[in-house]
C-alpha cells in the first residue's frame, strides 16, 4: 500500500501569519478520499524560497530528496503539493531536471490545485507531462524574477534613503540589542541585550570566541554562537553601522558600504578595535599555550624553552600516581618527538615567579626565607656545578657588567618595573590625572573612529573594480590627514598622562598569589606580561631537580633565578599546600 507525503512551503514570515499554510493543507483530505492513499506526514518548509533552489539545497525539501534516494520514500508513494511551484521556481531546465529526478525514482507528484498526477509509469504521457511541467515552471520562474527585481528596487531605494537621510527601513527585524520606537522613528538600545554584547567584546580581549560565548551564555537572554559573534563583528552593527550588501549574478551577497550612525552605538570604536586586534593576534599566533579553563596559564604566549628557544606548551597530564597536573612541554619535545627533553610542572614555574618577586621586594635580610631541601651526593654535586657561575645571594643572578654602568643601571630599572604593582596606579595630582585620562580616552576614541571610517572606505573601494568616485578619493585623503593629526594628539596626551602617574611597588609575593586566586587576576597577570614585553625562559635540570628562570623585558635580560623545590608540596614555603586549590574554584 503506497503512502503519501505532503510538502508545504512558504517563503516569507508574512505568509506564515496568513492563510498560506491552511490553503496548502486543507485539500489533503480530498486527496485521500479521491485516491484512497493516506497522507502519513506533512513536511513544512518555513520561510524558504524555491526561486534559486534554496529549499532543495538546505531546506526540508532537501531531506525529502535524501529520503527518496535512500528508499525511505518508496517507488509508488505520492508527493502531494499545492502546485509545482511549491517544489521549484528555478529556471525551466533546472526545475525540470529536479522534477524528473523525483519521477524517475517512481515517486508520483500530485498537485491539489488542479487535481493532476504526474507519474513515470505511463510513457505515453511523457511528452504531455514535460510540456505541463515546463510551462508551470516557466510561469513560476518569471513571477519570482519579477518579484525579485521589485524587491531589489525597493530595497535599494530604502538603503539609499537610509544612507542619505537616516530613514529606517528594517524596523520589524532590528539586530540583537535594539528595538524600534515608532513614536520617535528611531532604534533604541535594549540594555539587557546590549550588556551581553559589551561583555563579549570585553572578554574577546583576553580569550577566544568559544570561551567568551560559553561565559556569556551562563546568564544570557539568547544562546550565543561563534557564527553570531563573527556576523556581529563583520556587520559592525554594535558600532551603530548598517552594512549594505547586494547579491551578484550568482546570488552571493557582496559588500557595498557601511552606513554610519544608523543605530545608536552599543560599544565604542576603541573597545571594538581592541577585541578585533586581540582576535587577529590569537589567530595569527606563532606561540602555543591555549587559554585553559579558569585561565590557569598566566605565562601564555610569554614563555620559552631556554635550551632551544622554542615555545613551551601548556597541558594537563596525569602523573604516575594518577593525579592530574598542569605541565609545560617544549614544543620540539611535544610536536617533533624528542628533539628537546624540557618538561616540568606548572607549579614550579609559578614558584619561580614567587621566588623572584620575593627576592626583588625590598625586605630585611632577616625576613627573606631560603629554600630548604635534602639532596643526595649526586644531586649536590650537580647542583654545585650549575650554580658555579651564579651569585649565592638568594638564588638571584645579575649579569655582570664590568665596564658599562649605564647598562647595569638600565637592568636594575627593568627589575624595578617587573616588581611594580601590575595594575595599581596612583596620581600625584589626582585631578590632573583624571582630567588627562578623560582627554586621552576621548582623543583615542576619535582616532579609533577615524581609522574605522577609513577602513570602511577601503572595503568599499575594494568592490568598485578600479572605478573609484572622486568624492571617495577626496574623503580618504582628508581622513589620512585627520588620522595623522589625531595620532600626534594621542601621543602627546599619552606622554602627559604617563608622567602624571606614580607606580606603586608590589609589597610581597602574597599579592601575586592573591591575583592568581581569581580568574580575572590571572588574566590581568598574563595581559601585563604580554603588554609590557616581559618574557620568561626556563630550563629544568633533571639530575639536580632544579629549575632556572631568566626574565627579559623588551629584549633586555633583567634577572635570572635558580631554585630547587621539594618533590611533594613544592610551594608550601609560600603557604600553598596545593596550587590547584587556587584555580579549580570555578
Amino acid at each position: 500500500m503506497p503512502n503519501a507525503y505532503a510538502y508545504v512551503r512558504y517563503s516569507s514570515t508574512v505568509q506564515s501569519s496568513g492563510d498560506s499554510v491552511d490553503r496548502q493543507i486543507s485539500p489533503l483530505k480530498a486527496f485521500t478520499l479521491e485516491t484512497g492513499v493516506e497522507v502519513v506526514e506533512t513536511i513544512i518548509d518555513e520561510g524558504v524560497s524555491s526561486f534559486r533552489g534554496d529549499n532543495a539545497n538546505k531546506g526540508k525539501f532537501k531531506e525529502i530528496l535524501a529520503r527518496i534516494d535512500r528508499g525511505v520514500i518508496r517507488s509508488g508513494d505520492y508527493l502531494v503539493v499545492e502546485s509545482i511551484d511549491r517544489i521549484t521556481r528555478q529556471r525551466v531546465l533546472d526545475g525540470v531536471e529536479l522534477l524528473q529526478g523525483i519521477l524517475k525514482n517512481g515517486v508520483k507528484i500530485y498537485t491539489t490545485i488542479d487535481l493532476r498526477c504526474y507519474s513515470y509509469e505511463d510513457p505515453a504521457k511523457d511528452f504531455e507531462n514535460l510540456i505541463m511541467i515546463s510551462l508551470i515552471a516557466k510561469r513560476a520562474n518569471e513571477e519570482s524574477e519579477i518579484k525579485s527585481k521589485r524587491r531589489k528596487s525597493a530595497w535599494n531605494k530604502a538603503k539609499l534613503a537610509a544612507s542619505e537621510s537616516g530613514k529606517k527601513f528594517n524596523v520589524h527585524n532590528p539586530p540583537y540589542g535594539y528595538c524600534y520606537d515608532a513614536e520617535t522613528d528611531k532604534f533604541v538600545i535594549v540594555e539587557e541585550e546590549a550588556s551581553e554584547i559589551r561583555m563579549i567584546f570585553e572578554l574577546l580581549k583576553t580569550m577566544g570566541v568559544s570561551n567568551a560565548t560559553r561565559r556569556v551564555n551562563t546568564n544570557s537572554k539568547r544562546k550565543w554562537t561563534g557564527r553570531q559573534v563573527s556576523l556581529m563583528i563583520e556587520s559592525k552593527y554594535p558600532l551603530g553601522m548598517l552594512m549594505s550588501q547586494k547579491r551578484n549574478e550568482n546570488g552571493k551577497k557582496i559588500f557595498i558600504e557601511y552606513i554610519e550612525d544608523y543605530y545608536p552605538k552599543i560599544i565604542t570604536q576603541t573597545a571594538f578595535n581592541e577585541a578585533v586586534v586581540s582576535m587577529r593576534n590569537r589567530k595569527d599566533r606563532k606561540h602555543y599555550g591555549n587559554t585553559t579553563i579558569g585561565s590557569t596559564n598566566i605565562f601564555r604566549h610569554v614563555i620559552k624553552c631556554a635550551d632551544c628557544g622554542e615555545t613551551m606548551m601548556f597541558e594537563k597530564q596525569t602523573n604516575q600516581k594518577g593525579i592530574l597536573y598542569p605541565y609545560f612541554n617544549c614544543f620540539t619535545r611535544k610536536e617533533l618527538k624528542g628533539q628537546c627533553d624540557q618538561r616540568f610542572r606548572f607549579d614550579l614555574a609559578f614558584g619561580m615567579l614567587l621566588h623572584a618577586m620575593q627576592a626583588i621586594t625590598p625586605e630585611p635580610r632577616s625576613v627573606i626565607r631560603r629554600f630548604t631541601y635534602t639532596m643526595n651526593e649526586a644531586e649536590r654535586k650537580r647542583w654545585v656545578e650549575v650554580r658555579e657561575a651564579q651569585s649565592p645571594t638568594q638564588g638571584i643572578t645579575y649579569k655582570k657588567f664590568q665596564t658599562d654602568p649605564k647598562e647595569r643601571s638600565e637592568r636594575r630599572a627593568g627589575m624595578d618595573v617587573f616588581g611594580n604593582d601590575l595594575n595599581s596606579f596612583l596620581a600625584d595630582d589626582k585631578n590632573l590625572q583624571e582630567t588627562l585620562g578623560k582627554e586621552l580616552a576621548a582623543a583615542s576614541e576619535i582616532l579609533a573612529g577615524l581609522k574605522g571610517t577609513y577602513e570602511n572606505y577601503e572595503k568599499s573601494v575594494a568592490g568598485l573594480d578600479g572605478n573609484i568616485p572622486k568624492i571617495i578619493v577626496n574623503n580618504m585623503n582628508k581622513l589620512e590627514v585627520d588620522i595623522d593629526n589625531q595620532s600626534e594628539l594621542v601621543d602627546k596626551l599619552s606622554g602627559e598622562y604617563g608622567a602624571s602617574v606614580t607606580e606603586i611597588k608590589l609589597t610581597t609575593y602574597e599579592d601575586v598569589i592573591e591575583r592568581f586566586s581569581t580568574e580575572k587576576g590571572r588574566l590581568e597577570l598574563n595581559q601585563f606580561f604580554k603588554s609590557s614585553g616581559i618574557q620568561f625562559k626556563f630550563r629544568y635540570d633533571k639530575v639536580a631537580r632544579g629549575l632556572h628562570m631568566w626574565v627579559s623585558r623588551k629584549g633586555q635580560e633583567i634577572l635570572s633565578v635558580s631554585g630547587k623545590f621539594p618533590l611533594h608540596k613544592p610551594l608550601a614555603r609560600f603557604g600553598i599546600q596545593r596550587l590547584a586549590d587556587l584555580y579549580e574554584q570555578i
